[in-house]
């Protein structure tokens, strides 16, 4: 349910994105007072939150870039052993994330920091895209770590 959910708030995010920067610059080469001057800088917030959302879809699906020649080359239970390192390194680095994400938040939200443009865009609703994005990655390498520990036939693919 997360998962369609983020896909299509992803999908939704990149089509406003697509939208706003095709009326952006239309209207700027056709009748420059009704541009919007702003959107570029709201489609960049918007993309790189949609970017970092889909990084716990790419845990799920097993799609982050790894080193498949080798792994290939040994057996199952060493595969396991790797995916085993693999998802505690992915615990690791999320739970990393969400601390940095968390404090780097925190202090723009303390600080009032803004944008530099015009529109004074609060940063702290940007940077909290780290920390949203590392919770639910953990929680993708949570699961991937218990499915592993029932067995390696329960997460491995064939790599024959």
């Amino acid at each position: 349910m997360l998962s369609k959910f983020l896909e299509r708030l992803i999908g939704l995010v990149g089509l406003i994105s697509l939208l706003g920067y095709s009326y952006q610059i239309l209207s700027s080469w056709i009748y420059k007072p009704i541009a919007i001057n702003w959107f570029a800088e709201i489609a960049v917030y918007s993309l790189t939150w949609a970017m970092f959302l889909s990084w716990s879809e790419i845990v799920r699906t097993d799609g982050h870039i790894r080193a498949d020649f080798f792994v290939s080359k040994v057996g199952l239970g060493m595969r396991h052993r790797f995916e085993l390192v693999n998802s505690m390194v992915g615990v690791a680095f999320s739970l990393l994330m969400v601390w940095y994400g968390w404090r780097l938040t925190y202090d723009a939200w303390a600080w009032d920091d803004r944008s530099a443009s015009g529109l004074a865009f609060p940063l702290w609703i940007y940077y909290s895209a780290a920390p949203i994005a590392a919770l639910l990655m953990l929680w993708r390498y949570v699961e991937r770590l218990v499915a592993l520990f029932a067995g390696p036939q329960s997460v491995l693919k064939s790599t024959a």
